[in-house]
């Protein structure tokens, strides 16, 4: 633990603030720096997702479709999605 008197004040703009007020201000400023900076993470726009050939987007968007169907029927009644190489 650091030593010192809690109660000693800081010269802040010619307010006199006690350490202990300076510690708290610095940990709630430190707090909303760090939640801004999450916040503005996740407002970013996903990256585009791009494809290697036209086969594979065309794979992909059945896929979509596919399982867009099955997710309205019951779930002992939805079926597998099948490769057309088998793989999956």
């Amino acid at each position: 633990m650091a030593g010192g008197n809690p109660f000693e004040p800081y010269d802040v703009f010619g307010l006199k603030v006690p350490r202990y007020k300076m510690a708290a201000y610095g940990i709630v400023g430190y707090t909303i720096l760090i939640t801004g900076v999450v916040i503005k993470k996740k407002m970013a726009p996903k990256t585009p997702i791009t494809f290697d050939s036209p086969e594979e987007e065309a794979w992909v968007k059945k896929y979509i479709t596919f399982r867009k169907a099955e997710l309205h029927k019951p779930l002992l009644v939805q079926q597998k999605f099948e490769h057309p190489t088998g793989l999956y």
